[in-house]
């Protein structure tokens, strides 16, 4: 059955073109959620993900779509990406502590090592537990595409890590339908196209 997928914009500067590009390459049908009468229409929802914490929960806000989309995400199958995944915690501390949709515990924290930051590059995923159907024809040494300063914090919810400068941090989330990705499936090439496949067949 086809499904449609709402691309929720969470403020100017979430870069949706780039997943809107990689869904119309695999022939997926989709709508950009501007406004809550827009969630209503999608079976799927994708929350994408380049910018600031602060500033995506107050775009939210502002344009009345905080509430709604929280209530959402929980019936519908989602897919948070990079700042998507990291405002499905409780709280981010980017420019000051920020209550985020609070819908998979968690906090978001500047990411913990002795590196350059923010982390730029290809790593590997660590999986946790059982196998994920997001996974699915993904192994260990596919490679993803990071672009980020700050990472969720909450080992319960993680089912897959990544390592940068000798330090482990959570590259993937899950609970019940919702689901998280720090990296970046839209320009990781096959890989991340068949990622975003397997999620429009979940």
């Amino acid at each position: 059955m086809k499904q449609t997928i709402g691309v929720v914009n969470i403020g100017s500067c979430c870069n949706i073109f780039n997943i809107l590009k990689a869904l119309n390459f695999i022939t997926a049908s989709f709508l950009v959620v501007e406004t809550p009468e827009d969630l209503k229409k999608v079976d799927k929802i994708i929350l994408p993900g380049v910018g600031n914490f602060n500033n995506a929960i107050l775009d939210l806000k502002e344009r009345e779509l905080l509430e709604p989309l929280a209530v959402e995400v929980k019936n519908k199958h989602t897919l948070g990406i990079c700042l998507g995944m990291q405002i499905l915690a409780d709280f981010g501390y980017e420019d000051g502590k920020s209550k985020g949709l609070g819908v998979i515990p968690g906090e978001v924290k500047k990411m913990n090592c002795n590196q350059e930051l923010p982390h730029l590059g290809w790593r590997n995923l660590n999986f946790i537990g059982q196998a994920n159907p997001l996974f699915e024809g993904i192994g260990p040494n596919h490679e993803f595409y990071f672009m980020h300063t700050y990472e969720f914090r909450n080992d319960n919810a993680a089912i897959a890590t990544s390592t940068y400068g000798g330090q482990k941090f959570i590259s993937a989330i899950a609970q019940d339908n919702i689901y998280g990705l720090q990296f970046h499936p839209e320009k990781s090439r096959s890989q991340g196209i068949r990622l975003l496949v397997n999620f429009y067949n979940l």
